[in-house]
């Protein structure tokens, strides 16, 4: 008698239990039972598939030497993202003012792009203060009016607009080779380290913008760091006691699982500044074009020493330096294995249904142990917009 595996058989009477049912009646494809399952296994040993079970534990344990098809799933990532931390330059009105396009900047309207990258560079620029203040401090909101969030540590603009990045070096090692023998024989070993503690050059291109917001960005941190250079202006003093290059960043680089949940890889550029903007393209000339497009795409080289990857003491300091830039963020207990943040009170941790929602808002924080990429916001701003869905 046959049995179609993929529907329930008419030949099984209604008044019979599961245990006068023969056996090989217990095949079922659909709704999962434990005989059905245990009948896959069956199957799947027997051609050499081994258990589907132990897939993964098969490929650690022992060889296929059967060379039958896998079932092992390939390795699934996304992009994630690369994130810029922002620099520290000293952007106040003595140094400002040394600058004709910065002093211009600064003049400009408070809701301008001007004003956002004068503060996205400068986390203490008093053109970008809600109020004038003496001591102005980290964590503390710009003017609602500026299109930049003062607690982020990073640069969102920099990270939703990046097409491309190229340029990580992989981590090598040099090798030592004696000189030939009698019989030409040879040896080597390893001569140095495998860390890439050396400097390299990352291209990165950006998508542009309607205003050209990304030249300005960039054109406006080479003129700050050739100022410093040159002593026009002075870095504040805790970068000089401290002996600090103010105009650096990291480069971080997370990759994702496909749920985007979970981080799968953590790397970083350790420092680096860029070196060049994309003025003198803008400025070519193409007669068979009303429009140029030329800014479209702006390519842009960072100069980078050093790099690190997988080192778990990078969740470390990406969870840090969010907490530097947003005091909330700071964990009520650093050796904790669950986070809480010290300022629970105002903040609240997005939902895997609330992320699309809240899309462009929150404070990421990565969990140590389980590499979780969670997002928090403040309460405020999430009772707003749920008002305004409302």
């Amino acid at each position: 008698m046959s049995i179609d595996i993929n529907t329930e058989s008419t030949d099984i009477l209604p008044d019979q239990t599961d245990e006068d049912i023969p056996y090989d009646y217990k095949i079922d494809y659909v709704t999962t039972s434990a005989n059905g399952a245990n009948i896959r296994r069956k199957i799947d040993i027997e051609s050499g598939r081994g258990d589907t079970d132990k897939t993964l534990t098969n490929t650690f344990m022992g060889f296929n030497h059967r060379i039958a098809p896998s079932h092992v799933p390939k390795n699934r990532e996304t992009d994630g993202l690369t994130l810029f931390t922002r620099p520290d330059f000293n952007l106040n009105e003595a140094n400002i003012s040394q600058s004709r396009r910065m002093k211009q900047m600064g003049e400009s309207d408070i809701r301008s792009g001007e004003r956002a990258i004068l503060g996205m560079l400068d986390p203490l620029c008093p053109y970008c203060q809600a109020s004038p203040v003496s001591e102005p401090r980290l964590g503390v909101p710009f003017h609602d009016e500026v299109v930049f969030d003062n607690k982020q540590a990073f640069i969102p603009i920099l990270t939703n607009r990046l097409t491309s990045l190229t340029g990580f070096p992989d981590n090598t090692l040099d090798v030592y080779t004696s000189s030939e023998g009698f019989k030409r024989e040879q040896w080597s070993m390893v001569d140095s380290h495998y860390a890439a503690n050396y400097a390299y050059t990352l291209n990165a291109t950006f998508k542009n913008l309607d205003g050209d917001i990304i030249t300005r960005i960039f054109t406006t941190w080479l003129e700050a760091m050739s100022a410093l250079y040159d002593g026009t202006f002075i870095p504040r003093a805790r970068n000089l006691t401290q002996n600090e290059i103010c105009y650096n960043t990291r480069i971080y680089r997370i990759l994702l699982d496909p749920t985007n949940k979970y981080v799968t890889k953590i790397g970083t550029a350790l420092a680096a500044f860029p070196v060049n903007d994309n003025l003198g393209a803008a400025m070519n000339v193409d007669g068979e074009s009303f429009v140029t497009d030329a800014n479209d795409q702006i390519n842009i080289q960072f100069q980078c020493d050093g790099a690190a990857y997988l080192d778990p003491i990078l969740i470390e300091e990406f969870n840090e330096v969010v907490s530097i830039f947003n005091p909330d963020m700071i964990p009520e207990d650093w050796d904790a294995d669950e986070f809480i943040p010290s300022g629970k009170d105002y903040l609240r941790k997005l939902t895997p249904s609330e992320l699309i929602t809240f899309n462009y808002y929150g404070y990421p924080h990565i969990d140590r142990t389980t590499r979780e990429l969670s997002w928090y916001i403040d309460s405020d701003v999430y009772e707003s917009i749920l008002a305004e869905l409302q």
